[in-house]
């Protein structure tokens, strides 16, 4: 049973098999997936969810998951196992329901709650949230890795769009 998506369920192996006659399989590789949860600390009533309480949403909406390694096991020793692992950005995402978010849907980090009218919600760009969560790294079973590096969503508006009442935005480098 997931902790942050109500009546939901992770995957937590894979079973690949090998087929022997046209009746018989026998397992050739298993792979065991490991997670981890993050639980964000927004109490800023930014979901109808959590203005009416609303159980369990109110209660699973502040978790994310995460996977942390995929480890694949030896068939016949699952002692002996090669692990892939990953690594993300610490920076905690909000409460899954939560309306601080840029023009582009990423985490922005403003207090942007449901009460307030679309016209005034802050849509910037926020550089540092909207990593939020990313995965940075994975370490790979022969010790190698492998970095990501992002760069942000930018574009040039036609002109036509300066008169717009939603103000259009870029990140700020």
């Amino acid at each position: 049973e997931r902790e942050d998506l109500y009546g939901g369920k992770a995957l937590d192996n894979i079973e690949v098999y090998a087929k022997i006659a046209p009746t018989l399989f026998a397992l050739e590789k298993k792979f065991k997936l490991n997670y981890f949860y993050t639980t964000s600390n927004d109490d800023n009533l930014q979901t109808v969810y959590d203005l009416f309480k609303i159980l369990p949403v109110a209660q699973t909406s502040k978790k994310r998951l995460f996977l942390e390694s995929v480890d694949e096991l030896e068939v016949g020793n699952p002692y002996n196992h090669l692990r892939t692992s990953f690594e993300y950005n610490t920076t905690v995402l909000p409460n899954r329901m939560s309306n601080a978010k840029d023009n582009w849907g990423y985490y922005n980090g403003k207090p942007n709650n449901y009460l307030k009218s679309f016209l005034n919600t802050d849509r910037k760009v926020d550089i540092t949230f909207s990593e939020a969560g990313i995965l940075k790294k994975i370490t790979h079973p022969t010790g190698g890795t492998t970095e990501f590096v992002y760069e942000h969503s930018k574009v040039i508006p036609p002109t036509y769009f300066k008169n717009l009442l939603i103000p259009f935005s870029n990140p700020l480098v």
